[in-house]
């Protein structure tokens, strides 16, 4: 049968991050998969605008029933700020939090018990992890806020070039943390608003 719809979705790897990619509409995107010739990591396609919110927390909501443990819905709606749009992040931070609750002697989720969990965890408000953080640091400390090429931030990530792009950069444009030019890649005001950096870079003062 003919396919006359396109979809835009992402390709998601296994550590939540994830590029953009156009398959055909009718495809069950939730059963597609492909491996990486470069690094054999799986994918997972999935659609490139996210969830909001309210959904995510709806899910980390289900999620806990499932396993077993009872959650807070303002702990279950901070799970959900944190996971970068997308269901699977939002229960592998469940799956963590409830480990640390549980270790910690609880059978329930608290907000001040997810809040730390995702401290632990070096996950902050915006959902960035460590190595996001690092990224954007580094592109303010020694490139002045950039633009910065492609490899040279692969370099300071120890990836390669289609690694960055792949994996590490479509949700830092998502939220508009850093930004596409001709030059390379710059990082906004939100971004040096987000980890408390002044806003000099090489184009001046913004």
């Amino acid at each position: 049968m003919l396919v006359r719809h396109l979809r835009k979705v992402e390709v998601e790897r296994e550590n939540g991050h994830a590029r953009d990619l156009t398959v055909p509409e009718a495809l069950e995107v939730h059963r597609l998969r492909h491996a990486d010739g470069r690094s054999g990591a799986k994918h997972r396609l999935r659609r490139a605008d996210g969830r909001d919110d309210g959904d995510l927390a709806a899910i980390v909501r289900r999620s806990a029933g499932i396993l077993g443990i009872e959650i807070a819905a303002d702990a279950a709606a901070l799970i959900a700020a944190r996971s970068r749009g997308t269901p699977r992040v939002a229960n592998r931070l469940l799956r963590r939090v409830r480990d640390e609750v549980q270790v910690a002697g609880s059978t329930n989720i608290t907000v001040e018990a997810a809040a730390t969990a995702l401290q632990g965890l070096q996950i902050d408000e915006a959902g960035l992890d460590a190595t996001d953080r690092k990224l954007l640091t580094v592109m303010i400390d020694k490139f002045n806020g950039g633009p910065v090429g492609v490899a040279a931030m692969a370099a300071l990530l120890g990836e390669s070039a289609d690694a960055l792009e792949d994996v590490f950069e479509p949700y830092l444009l998502r939220i508009g943390f850093i930004d596409r030019t001709p030059q390379g890649r710059v990082v906004t005001d939100a971004a040096r608003a987000h980890l408390g950096k002044d806003s000099t870079s090489l184009w001046g003062k913004r």
